[in-house]
């Protein structure tokens, strides 16, 4: 059981750790982006959403409370400002229609890679299937906002006021719906746009801390932005624009800590990074021979091929880890990818076990790779290696497979750290 000053230690470092990873991922210029291609879709956005709700998204109570919502200020000059130029995009028609969408889901695109970088995510969606991915987004959130918002607002009104409590829908609007709507939004990002899995107690937390952020950032913002219309005589109703450009940093800057926030706690037991850069090359040697253990130990046993996801659990480190301990088995072909079924992508033996020699892996995970140490010059390290390698010499993972040990063994695939 924990003192009570071990859990503020721990607290610290968690908080540390969090903070460390936001600077370190350049959060801040990655916001500033995200705010000013935010700013620049918000009329396309805008227009898809009304185009693909039809009737549901164009009710003034839907737009009414995305604006109390989603800004902090001065809500109905904003609103109308958008929804003035969202309708000038409409008349398009069908024409403006293919470049409204590309611009939504290049907005997109931009999101998920901020956010696959901060969850450590090095494939992307490609082509085809980037696009529709990311239109399926647009069309569902825009159906299911316009309907959920308007029937919701509808059924709370009558069952309410059926019941005499027409004060607390009036609570419920101002303060507990927006809250909800942020939080079921941060979640939806969070479990749905990382090309890696998520947990879900992870996003939740994430998710009700950067929703309370939001409020109360949306609460500061609101007061510093009425002592500010002195700029709008300089300005003039641009003054909108620029005001609306810092709020968007300040969102996408509360996203992005949130994001961090629960990548690190998924994490959290194995101290992220922080831990791994403690260790001494003798862990991360034990790390590389226990992953290539459980594969083989899977393979042997005819078992479906372990994916990254699978061995980051087994081993509890972050999947970013288990990456950069498969790269020199993969490299060497010891390892090989595998897609089995439409997604599941594992890792097997490239070649019989009784073909591949123990001396030839130690090789490979000891391997110097700092171009200015020439291990062979050096007599010490010369003689160790010349020792290790005569140990080794003829034995196979096979002879080592086939041990009482190897053979006894049941619950390979949930590893101690």
């Amino acid at each position: 059981m924990k003192t009570f000053k071990q859990k503020l230690l721990s607290f610290y470092h968690f908080t540390e750790l969090i903070v460390r990873r936001f600077f370190d991922d350049s959060c801040f210029p990655r916001a500033a982006g995200l705010a000013y291609s935010t700013l620049m879709s918000a009329v396309p956005l805008l227009a898809v959403l009304i185009g693909f709700g039809g009737p549901l998204m164009a009710k003034q109570e839907v737009q009414s409370f995305l604006a109390r919502t989603m800004l902090p200020a001065m809500q109905e000059q904003v609103m109308d400002a958008i929804l003035e130029l969202a309708e000038n995009g409409t008349r398009l028609g069908i024409y403006g229609l293919p470049i409204f969408l590309v611009a939504v889901t290049m907005l997109l695109n931009n999101i998920e890679m901020n956010l696959n970088h901060i969850f450590r995510v090095s494939m992307e969606r490609k082509g085809f299937k980037w696009f529709t991915t990311h239109l399926a987004v647009v069309v569902f959130a825009a159906l299911f906002l316009g309907s959920s918002l308007s029937l919701t607002g509808d059924m709370l009104d009558q069952i309410l006021g059926t019941l005499g409590f027409t004060g607390a829908l009036s609570i419920f609007e101002s303060r507990i719906a927006p809250f909800l709507f942020i939080f079921v939004g941060q979640l939806i990002l969070l479990t749905l746009i990382p090309r890696r899995k998520v947990q879900f107690s992870s996003a939740l937390i994430g998710a009700f801390t950067g929703s309370v952020l939001w409020e109360l950032s949306k609460s500061v913002f609101a007061i510093w932005a009425t002592n500010t219309v002195r700029m709008s005589l300089i300005y003039g109703s641009f003054f909108i624009f620029p005001l609306l450009l810092i709020w968007m940093l300040i969102i996408w800057i509360i996203i992005l800590l949130m994001s961090e926030l629960t990548y690190v706690h998924q994490h959290r037991s194995f101290y992220d990074e922080y831990r791994m850069i403690k260790k001494t090359p003798a862990d991360n040697l034990i790390y590389s021979l226990r992953l290539y253990s459980l594969i083989i130990q899977a393979y042997k046993k005819s078992e479906t091929a372990p994916g990254q996801t699978q061995l980051a659990d087994s081993l509890n480190v972050p999947e970013k880890i288990v990456e950069d301990l498969l790269k020199p088995f993969l490299e060497k072909r010891i390892l090989l990818k595998v897609v089995e079924g439409k997604k599941n992508m594992g890792f097997i033996p490239a070649g019989p076990l009784n073909e591949q020699s123990m001396a030839e892996i130690m090789k490979v995970l000891t391997d110097v790779k700092n171009p200015y140490m020439d291990t062979k010059k050096d007599p010490l390290l010369k003689s160790l290696y010349a020792e290790l390698s005569e140990a080794l010499k003829g034995r196979t993972v096979d002879d080592y497979m086939n041990t009482d040990d190897y053979m006894n063994t049941d619950d390979h695939m949930n590893a101690d750290d």
